[in-house]
């Protein structure tokens, strides 16, 4: 379980990665809705 644990929040971790990535390219609202909506699907899963 703990293995599997870490494996989650490391995911976790890349995406919030790639977000702020995203973030610092392109101040789009719109787009940062619809990405805050995945991510908060990926979550939820």
């Amino acid at each position: 379980m703990k293995i599997q644990n870490c494996g989650f929040t490391r995911k976790q971790l890349r995406v919030n990665l790639t977000f702020g990535e995203l973030t610092t390219e392109t101040v789009n609202p719109d787009m940062i809705r619809k990405y805050l909506g995945g991510i908060g699907y990926l979550s939820g899963y």
